[in-house]
């Protein structure tokens, strides 16, 4: 069942996440052939995954899919929209992705049976472990960066990338430091998905200190900063190392490979 859960967040990540655009992201809720053309995806790339990792029958697979899909477009369209304004971008997007997270968890309770074969690409040990691993990545990249980014802009009223606040130049936005942050933050969850996969959690502790060295000096200069840096820092590094053992957890059964 863990690996049946695991492919559905999977084609989840790729669908709300890598497939879609900063453009459609931006205007799927005030057009709607947009927001018509991320369903479709959705609608695709479940199916693609039922039948192709899960060795789901088409007709199963184009139910499943389509149940997932209506449900999308039912949590982007009206249950989102329906949020109270006085939440913060932090706790709406929490809450629009443990929705979509837990439709698809009762879903493949739900379909248990259709979706589950043995024969499925999925199932053989190698492959699990590639989809664990695949999933990982997927899940540390894009999806975590934009949570934390969110979550900064939530507690300051700046932008701010993986725990390190842009520099702002007379009102402008430096490049640069939100490039260097922006790689900087993606290295750090690569080695951290590493590390906890290989179980060396002691280790995750000297990631964030030889990261913590290059910005003393402005710890001392600024504690507004320091204070933004490590709630930075301590959610993305959280949100790798939870959500690479739950996938490990989801595919193989166990929270590490050692």
């Amino acid at each position: 069942m863990g690996t049946v859960i695991g492919v559905l967040i999977l084609a989840h990540l790729l669908v709300d996440f890598h497939l879609q655009t900063d453009r459609l992201a931006r205007e799927k809720d005030k057009h709607g052939f947009v927001m018509a053309e991320h369903i479709v995806t959705c609608f695709i790339v479940t199916l693609a995954s039922c039948v192709i990792l899960l060795g789901t029958g088409l007709w199963d697979g184009v139910l499943v899919a389509l149940v997932a899909s209506l449900a999308h477009l039912t949590i982007d369209s009206l249950i989102k929209r329906g949020l109270p304004e006085r939440w913060t971008p932090w706790r709406r997007f929490a809450v629009d992705q443990v929705m979509h997270v837990l439709v698809l968890t009762i879903l493949a309770f739900a379909r248990a049976n259709a979706l589950y074969n043995d024969d499925g690409w999925a199932f053989t040990e190698g492959n699990t472990l590639m989809l664990a691993v695949v999933a990982s990545f997927l899940f540390v990249g894009r999806p975590v960066e934009i949570g934390v980014r969110i979550l900064l802009e939530s507690l300051r009223n700046e932008t701010a990338i993986e725990g390190q606040s842009e520099l702002v130049i007379d009102g402008k936005v430096s490049v640069a430091d939100a490039r260097s942050g922006r790689i900087i933050g993606i290295l750090e969850r690569i080695i951290v998905v590493f590390l906890t996969a290989l179980g060396q959690y002691p280790a995750i502790a000297f990631v964030i200190a030889a990261k913590s060295i290059a910005r003393f000096k402005r710890f001392e200069e600024d504690p507004s900063f320091a204070e933004t840096y490590l709630v930075g820092t301590l959610a993305s590094v959280s949100a790798a190392m939870i959500g690479t053992a739950l996938f490990l957890v989801a595919f193989l059964g166990r929270v590490s490979l050692m």
